[in-house]
């Protein structure tokens, strides 16, 4: 059992309260949920518990990471909910996985931070350490690999619950307002699980450094490696390309460099030169622009999103299926294979499928009408999803309501109908999708909803002494 109380989640909330944000997909904003929390947070502990919870898509937004950059952030959003409940896993996983991080590592941990590191690294500096390795990770956060994550979380010896939990917020499905996809690498940026999740993946490459015998200093996917010589410094940027390449990451060449603190480097907004740390003065600074947010799901499309997978009974209603015993049509090649989607509302594509085996020629002219629409359908090699002609091998079945010839020549009188319908669908599926991105009268509301995120590092032109809290001094 998930090892949750509903105290441990009411803190949760207050937590994600706190940091506000803006709506997921379901349209429920932090406010709206504060008047649901005394049915919401038990419900949620339950399906949490009874494995019954399955999470909503992420909402897809793109940002600028600075004005007029050019560059862009891809941020994946859960829904309130989800929210609280990645806070709760998270902080019931850090208790554990704490004491296997390195002290090397200070990002997104407790009691720890951009004062720490800054202390070190000037520690560091007083005892020798002149030469720096000044790296970053290309596009950490979209580059990690779910199967080498997976490997490492199940290797962590985790309970059966927290671990599906995390299964399901990996192999995560984001919402573009247009359909619901599978985020096939990468942790979501937005979501609170995936600070912890990055600092776990990096745990192996963190341990391979401290061997060489240098000095880590990680924040994230920005980290410095402090030697005594120039020599050792190359030698280590060499080490952190295998290291990278083991875990299917690169290193970022234009960010990284072999450095000293005589030339001086900047690290964590903090400039480092001979005997000095500084800071720039901070001043308010015009946020990046919103360039796209997907528009919510409807409730029709959320309805279905929620519901189980449909079985026969419930996707196809009454339909008269013989038994194999008693049907000798349910034996040999009248038997086909059905692949029945359930689509969701405007959704061209559903994730979640129902099989089903039945014989071909027991199906009623309303039951075949349904079965024959384009891309519910799917037999053999058909791509247009019309049932191949079924081939007999025996008598046709009691309960047939039209013989073989006449269904074959239904079949292949559909068949340019059924073309010219996939065809329209798929064109009208491209012009809602061109619609939807150059919608622009939502760009205003959008900016807004954006912006609760918080903004972006402030930097000015001026600097001034970096006061920080050292802390306990860390060991050599």
């Amino acid at each position: 059992m998930l090892d949750i109380t509903l105290q441990q989640l009411q803190f949760a909330w207050e937590h994600v309260r706190d940091n506000e944000g803006c709506p997921g997909v379901d349209s429920v904003s932090v406010e709206t949920y504060s008047h649901q929390t005394e049915t919401g947070l038990p419900e949620l502990l339950q399906q949490a518990q009874a494995s019954t919870y399955r999470p909503l898509p992420l909402r897809k937004i793109v940002v600028e990471k600075k004005p007029a950059s050019g560059k862009t952030r891809l941020l994946l959003v859960p829904c309130v909910r989800d929210r609280i409940l990645q806070t709760a896993v998270a902080r019931l996983l850090s208790r554990s996985w704490e004491e296997e991080f390195l002290d090397a590592s200070y990002a997104y941990r407790p009691e720890r931070g951009v004062d720490r590191a800054v202390a070190r690294i000037l520690q560091l500096r007083d005892r020798g350490w002149q030469f720096v390795l000044d790296a970053d990770i290309a596009d950490y956060f979209d580059k990690i690999s779910h199967s080498l994550l997976l490997k490492l979380v199940e290797r962590a010896n985790l309970d059966a619950e927290p671990l599906q939990l995390l299964r399901l917020w990996i192999r995560a499905e984001f919402w573009d307002g247009y359909k619901v996809e599978r985020l096939r690498r990468g942790v979501p940026q937005g979501s609170p699980i995936s600070p912890l999740l990055s600092n776990y993946f990096l745990k192996p490459f963190d341990e391979e450094l401290e061997k060489g015998g240098n000095r880590l200093i990680r924040y994230g996917d920005d980290f410095l490696i402090l030697c005594q010589t120039h020599e050792a410094a190359e030698a280590a940027r060499l080490q952190v390309r295998r290291l990278l390449s083991a875990s299917a990451l690169q290193l970022n060449e234009e960010k990284t460099r072999v450095t000293d603190f005589d030339t001086g480097f900047e690290f964590l907004g903090v400039r480092f030169r001979s005997g000095e740390a500084m800071i720039p003065w901070k001043r308010k600074k015009r946020l990046g622009r919103p360039l796209f947010m997907a528009r919510p799901m409807t409730p029709k499309q959320l309805r279905s999103y929620r519901e189980p997978p449909l079985d026969v009974a419930r996707s196809i209603n009454s339909l008269s299926i013989n038994s194999p015993s008693s049907d000798p049509a349910m034996c040999g090649a009248d038997t086909r294979v059905c692949r029945a989607e359930t689509r969701l509302g405007a959704f061209p594509r559903a994730p979640r499928v129902s099989r089903l085996a039945l014989p071909t020629n027991s199906i009623s002219h309303s039951h075949y009408g349904l079965l024959a629409e384009p891309r519910l359908l799917r037999s053999g090699n058909d791509s247009l999803g019309v049932p191949p002609v079924p081939v007999s091998h025996g008598q046709p079945s009691t309960n047939s309501l039209f013989p073989k010839p006449g269904r074959a020549g239904l079949l292949a009188s559909a068949r340019p109908f059924l073309v010219a319908l996939s065809s329209m669908r798929r064109f009208f599926e491209s012009f809602e999708k061109w619609m939807l991105e150059g919608q622009v009268s939502f760009r205003h509301r959008l900016r807004q909803e954006v912006e609760q995120f918080g903004s972006f590092l402030r930097k000015g032109p001026a600097w001034q002494p970096f006061a920080f809290d050292e802390g306990p001094e860390p060991a050599a």
